[in-house]
């Protein structure tokens, strides 16, 4: 993991952080949950396996404010994370050793996302109120040859989109 963050205090309660990361991973798991439900003869062990580079950015503007007894803090956020996986494998399996490959390709995920969070604060009461927008890009090309996903992916478009909006309200009391 590399994560680099810069965070500026204009005063006045104003703060902007910006921050970019990176990580790295490798997933090589075998399972067997279902012993021999789905494979009498051969069992049900499976092993997924990905390598995984994913990174993103995150910048924060805050901004602080009183009136009173009451605190205002604005909170307008965006930001990217992108994950690429390369590859992206499930096998069926027997004493880890690749039987047949169930799906085999490479893969890229990403999400832009924007919001904007309210907090007011009076005494023991808190409102908050925000708005969060996300835009998703979905990317799968299939590799194998021969496999069950090649008769599944072949016939779809490898690319989805998909947007939501995502408004939230939350109401605090603390005793």
């Amino acid at each position: 993991n590399v994560v680099a963050k810069l965070q500026t205090n204009f005063g006045n309660n104003l703060t902007w952080t910006n921050q970019a990361f990176y990580q790295n991973y490798l997933l090589d798991l075998y399972s067997n949950f279902t012993f021999y439900y789905y494979f009498p003869t051969e069992g049900d062990e499976f092993r997924q396996f990905e390598n995984r580079n994913l990174f993103g950015y995150h910048s924060t503007l805050l901004k602080t404010a009183y009136a009173g007894n009451t605190s205002f803090s604005t909170d307008a956020s965006v930001g990217f994370r992108t994950d690429l996986i390369n590859p992206l494998e499930l096998d069926h399996t027997e004493r880890g050793q690749i039987l047949e490959r169930i799906q085999y390709g490479k893969a890229r995920e990403t999400n832009v996302y924007g919001y904007l969070d309210e907090n007011v604060r009076n005494g023991k009461w808190l409102f908050n109120i925000g708005l969060r927008y996300d835009y998703f890009s979905f990317y799968y090309r299939n590799m194998a040859t021969d496999s069950f996903a090649t008769k599944f992916y072949n016939s779809v478009n490898p690319h989805e989109f998909a947007a939501t909006l995502s408004p939230k309200i939350n109401i605090e009391y603390t005793f």
